[in-house]
């Protein structure tokens, strides 16, 4: 007898399959999830599975709900026949630095699965996908730690996919494509041969398939009946496996079972560019097919080359291209192309537009002025009581304990000139239309344009030949006077090309505090009433929005409100909060010479202030291979565990044993001092085709350095002294960035990188590719600038230090995460044509008449030198290792690391006199607590307290006690540790305490109550020895 997990009873094996089917146990399992909205006559679900059995570990708890996604998927499949679905996890994330828990999510990509689909299969890919997500956001050194798994959300939409024609009808081609004759569409139309028409109309799929063999055979393929009478070609493949007319996704059943590869593409008539709709990224060279899709029609494409030669430029003296199938790069010779698609089938198929631009550097220059009227609004709560049921105190739990309601809005209009006015209003509905009234009254003012005072008889009475907006020289000629459209005073003389775009803004930025938290959601109910707004959401995060902006008037002015928590930390008192953050605009224009309310967020602020004080042109990268080359190559920060428990011998606490001591060391501004020590890249980017290993060492030309593409081996002799912190940290596919002594393969890295860890001991057995790029010191200038503004404002130091912190993170923006968004009511026939098609994200239901779909760009235009992030977060990890074997180990005694996270270190040091040592060490520590300290020198975080014991679990999660009080580090800062004598985590026990938290639903607020569990403590990054305490890195 067999004891079901799921339902508890017991059954013979040969059962076993009549028990999986029966009735009391599909109801065990499938009461797990519940329904929690639908919309558009449930043509989307959503199912929520809660987390009542305090499982811990995400790859465990989505485990334990395999059958359950699995029956539901069946279950909608029965009803649909085809759906689209994917997965959000949700979870409950916390920092060190602040107590409040935040409740963070993880989504899987929309797939598209039928009756015949192995779900099993896709749902451990699911699971895969979620884990390595989990796994970036605590390794990219953002401190965001697991404290509690929340639940789970499976989303079910309706799909229907894209069929052929039932019906013959006359079939025509875009205009755009006519005429290029790259295309074979065999049936024609013959009043005297109707059902044959008519047939022939179905069977284009199966025509666009034989077309290639007919050709092959020297058979006309432009003759319909050579598509019937030739048997022997027909019996190649198997055609019954698909219904006919095919529809999109039973392409795929049809290639697995005729063992071929079919890529499918359509025409977008509006930009006059070939879209593609399902690519195989593992084309077979013996037997593929390219088809156009097309007003439900198939085609064979017999020359893609021409196909989508009219989306690009021409080269005079040039004419063959050859393009890639899925992004449709463009090469010249086709051993070009052969290597590029090596590297791009790991891609998803997107249209990378080349930028017209040869270098980014700043344009902005209108952003200089300072908008003369913003809006601070508020909104204040009171919470309503729900009651509800006691929960079993036992067990972990989360449950809706109020239900926030809008009772107090207020805002304030400040203004240049130095008024300002007040209201307050007891509803949402009121507040908006005098918002608008306001917004109204403002576009007014700026329409006035008031004449200018005192107007200068010639440039030379005011003394200057600088243009005040670009601060370049003013030409004889091309120059005019300009004043404020405002107050009329004159500012100065400028370029008359700068006095046009220096313009009032079309918009009225009302600045709201925890705009994308809460304070959206009874904006958004309001709006989706009256209509008329556009919204920037959260690609990760349900019923959140960056921004919102709402119409006013038929010019094109409007009201855009931008969230306070994005620029600065909003405090409990509202009105220090806007005084503060006047301030801080005062300070910014006047220094950094840009408003930030022209920006939704600090990142896109620092990054146009860093190209207005440098004046740097920065390289637009246009060719797609060294992209792809440069994208493989990032890697954010690196953590590691590599010590289960330490205890300190510290005032001979114990005398039997030797003396040791802990100590934690933070390096002060890291990216900071990578950015001000080390030569940045900024232009000259080539292929270096003639870079070996031999040529590591001898290029040493002066502001030129490297990128490359190597493999390196770990050798035998060096592994014992590396054991701690192997060097040259790299992906895994199922564990993340780890650091290992397995092999690199392909591992692309900057030079310095690559010639350190030579230097100490690796071998590099191969270089495959090199790009050649320029580099100076051409961003000191703005780092220092921030630490100067740091020091003189230390009550705003937190807004200048991430000023060069978002620097390295906008420069690796990812931009095919961003999404357009569709806001729909009662259009089902939209809705499914959003679904339908392969770009579609995630959807929001507001209710069960509204909702939102998200579908991702087609079109990639890529600007961003993400050269630049990949050469901070590279120069950053070398610091680190430069650090730990060439300062702190031959200027220390010895010592093991127990701990690292991006820019800390966690040792053990076995010596008396630790502290006196680190106290010589001037040049490496920063001892005055009183200052924030220089960047790239050491901060020890427990000098006045000496750590008396460690723990760690494994990445992100571990504590350490300090005399008699335990401090604690990234852990759920509501658990208690309880240590006794022996190892400790084998005794911790768990005092439990409420948090609250609040959540987001659409536009309903909740206060919830949240007792969190320990996160999970197994560590598959490094290998645990017998001793239970020591690791070693994976081989």
């Amino acid at each position: 007898m067999n004891l079901c997990e799921v339902c508890g009873l017991f059954f013979n094996s040969d059962l076993e399959s009549e028990h999986l089917t029966s009735a009391h146990h599909n109801m065990c399992f499938v009461n797990a999830f519940v329904e929690i909205e639908s919309a558009a006559e449930c043509r989307l679900v959503t199912l929520l599975a809660k987390n009542p059995n305090e499982i811990h570990t995400a790859e465990e708890y989505m485990e334990s709900l395999r059958q359950n996604v699995c029956y539901y998927l069946s279950h909608y499949l029965t009803v649909h026949a085809c759906v689209k679905y994917n997965l959000v996890l949700e979870c409950y994330y916390y920092k060190s630095t602040d107590d409040n828990a935040q409740l963070k999510n993880f989504k899987t990509p929309n797939v598209p699965v039928f009756r015949l689909s192995n779900l099993n299969d896709q749902y451990s890919a699911d699971i895969v996908k979620i884990l390595s997500e989990m796994d970036e956001i605590e390794t990219r050194g953002s401190g965001w730690v697991l404290a509690k798994i929340s639940h789970l959300q499976l989303r079910i939409n309706r799909y229907e996919p894209l069929r052929g024609a039932t019906a013959y009808r006359r079939f025509q081609l875009p205009r755009f494509i006519k005429n290029k004759r790259c295309l074979v569409n065999p049936y024609r139309y013959d009043p005297a041969k109707e059902a044959l028409g008519s047939c022939c109309a179905t069977m284009c799929f199966k025509f666009s398939i034989l077309g290639q063999v007919l050709r092959d055979n020297n058979i006309n393929v432009h003759n319909i009946t050579n598509y019937f009478k030739h048997k022997r070609l027909n019996d190649k493949y198997v055609w019954d496996c698909v219904q006919y007319p095919v529809a999109l996704d039973d392409i795929q059943k049809f290639e697995t079972i005729n063992n071929m590869t079919i890529s499918v593409y359509t025409a977008d008539e509006t930009a006059r560019t070939i879209v593609p709709l399902k690519v195989s990224t593992n084309r077979s060279e013996s037997d593929h097919r390219d088809i156009l899709y097309y007003e439900g029609h198939y085609s064979w494409i017999k020359n893609f080359n021409i196909l989508v030669s009219g989306q690009v430029i021409r080269r005079s003296g040039r004419c063959k291209h050859f393009f890639c199938r899925t992004c449709f790069q463009h090469f010249y010779q086709s051993a070009l192309l052969t290597a590029h698609e090596k590297s791009c089938r790991n891609y998803k198929p997107t249209i990378v537009v080349p930028s017209k631009d040869t270098f980014l550097q700043f344009k902005n220059f209108n952003r200089s002025l300072k908008i003369p009227f913003v809006i601070y609004a508020d909104i204040g709560y009171k919470l309503t009581p729900i009651p509800t049921c006691s929960p079993d105190p036992k067990t972990t739990y989360t449950h809706t304990s109020g239900i926030y309601r809008p009772t107090r809005c207020s805002y304030r209009v400040v203004s240049t000139t130095g008024q300002w006015r007040e209201k307050q209003f007891d509803n949402i509905p009121s507040f908006v239309r005098s918002l608008e009234l306001e917004t109204m009254y403002i576009r007014s003012i700026y329409k006035q344009n008031v004449p200018m005072d005192n107007v200068p008889a010639g440039k030379p009475l005011l003394g200057v030949d600088i243009c005040h907006i670009c601060e370049t020289q003013l030409k004889d000629i091309h120059y005019a006077l300009d004043h404020d459209h405002v107050t009329g005073k004159v500012r100065g003389f400028v370029h008359r090309t700068c006095n046009l775009n220096y313009r009032l803004p079309r918009f009225v930025p009302i600045v709201v505090r925890d705009l994308s938290k809460i304070n959206s959601a009874p904006l958004m109910e309001h709006f989706l009433k009256t209509g008329g707004v556009r919204v920037i959401p959260y690609k990760e995060k349900v019923g959140q929005f960056i921004s919102l902006t709402r119409r006013i008037g038929e010019d094109g002015f409007s009201m855009r409100f931008v969230d306070m928590s994005k620029f600065i930390e909003p405090g409990d008192d509202y009105q220090l909060t806007v005084a503060k953050f006047e301030r801080i605009r005062h300070i910014c224009v006047e220094r950094l010479k840009l408003d930030p309310l022209y920006y939704l967020s600090l990142g896109s602020y620092s990054w146009d202030c860093m190209l207005r004080y440098t004046g740097v042109q920065l390289q637009v990268i246009r060719d797609v291979d060294m992209l792809l080359m440069l994208k493989s190559g990032i890697r954010g920060g690196f953590v590691s565990c590599v010590r289960k428990h330490a205890l300190a011998n510290v005032n001979g606490i114990d005398p039997s044993k030797p003396p040791t001591s802990i100590h934690f060391f933070d390096v002060i501004g890291l990216y900071s001092s990578v950015m001000k020590d080390r030569l940045m890249p900024y232009g000259g980017f080539e292929w270096a085709h003639d870079f070996h290993v031999s040529d590591i060492f001898s290029h040493h030309e002066p502001g030129v350095n490297y990128i490359v593409e190597v493999d390196i081996n770990y050798p035998e002799n060096v592994r014992r002294d590396h054991s701690d912190l192997p060097l040259c940290p790299h992906h895994d596919e199922q564990l993340g960035l780890i650091a290992s002594f397995r092999p690199r393969e392909k591992y692309v890295v900057h030079l310095d990188v690559v010639r350190y860890a030579i230097s100490k001991g690796l071998e590099v057995t191969r270089v495959h590719r090199a790009i050649k790029f320029k580099e100076s010191n051409w961003l000191v200038g703005y780092v220092e600038l921030n630490g100067t503004l740091r020091n003189e404002n230390p009550q705003f130091s937190g807004f200048f230090k991430d000023l060069n912190n978002f620097l390295y993170g906008k420069s690796i923006e990812r931009l095919g995460n961003r999404v357009n968004v569709r806001i729909l009511r009662s259009d089902p026939r939209t809705l499914m044509k959003l679904v339908r098609l392969p770009t579609f994200y995630d959807r929001t239901i507001l209710n069960s008449e509204t909702y939102i779909v998200m579908n991702r760009r087609q079109r990639i235009k890529v600007t961003q030198p993400i050269y630049l992030g990949m050469a901070i977060l590279d120069l950053s990890k070398l610091f680190m290792s430069h650090l730990f074997y060439d300062v702190l180990k031959p200027r220390l005694p010895r010592f093991e690391l127990l701990y690292t996270d991006t820019d800390s270190l966690c040792i053990e040091v076995f010596t008396n006199n630790a502290d006196e040592v680190i106290k010589e060490m001037g040049d490496v520590f920063h001892h005055d607590k009183s200052t924030a300290g220089p960047i790239g020198k050491l901060k020890n975080l427990t000098a006045d307290s000496p750590i008396l014991e460690f723990v760690g679990f494994r990445s992100k999660v571990y504590a350490y006690r300090c005399s008699e009080n335990m401090v604690m580090k990234n852990i759920p800062p509501t658990a208690k540790f309880v240590f006794h004598d022996g190892f400790p985590y084998d005794d911790l026990k768990f005092n439990k305490h409420f948090r609250r938290t609040m959540g987001t639903s659409v536009y309903d607020l909740s206060v919830n109550r949240t007792i969190p569990t320990v996160a999970k403590t197994s560590d598959r990054k490094r290998i645990l020895c017998s001793d239970n305490n020591h690791t070693l890195p994976l081989v």
